[in-house]
């Protein structure tokens, strides 16, 4: 994993095709630096995620804290079954993602009786 950072965001390029627990160790790290209120994953080269990585999206990531763009039309599906806009946000693109606009927002509608 790259990482960039600029004022308040960091922003984390992928080298591989897969996520997985390599990532991880690498995203904890960056999620502890305090100097960085945002931070964003590019998925522009991510085919694949392990269990694992979505595993410690769900159970150490705060809502609005980590954020993923140009992630493909697969995983998007994917990861909004699995229900993981609850943890992060989405963009369509890094530019998108650097002036937080147009976040890609899914809302999860009941009917109530």
């Amino acid at each position: 994993m790259d990482i960039k950072t600029s004022a308040n965001n960091s922003i984390t390029e992928t080298a591989t095709g897969i996520l997985s627990n390599d990532n991880i160790k690498k995203l904890k790290e960056i999620l502890k630096r305090k100097d960085i209120q945002r931070y964003g994953i590019d998925f522009s080269r991510v085919d694949r995620v392990s269990s694992e990585f979505l595993d410690f999206i769900k159970h150490n990531v705060k809502k609005g804290e980590l954020s993923f763009y140009n992630v493909n039309s697969d995983l998007y599906v994917l990861m909004f079954i699995m229900k993981m806009d609850k943890y992060v946000n989405f963009y369509m693109s890094e530019n998108d993602f650097l002036k937080d606009r147009q976040c890609i927002v899914n809302r999860r509608l009941r009917l109530c009786s």
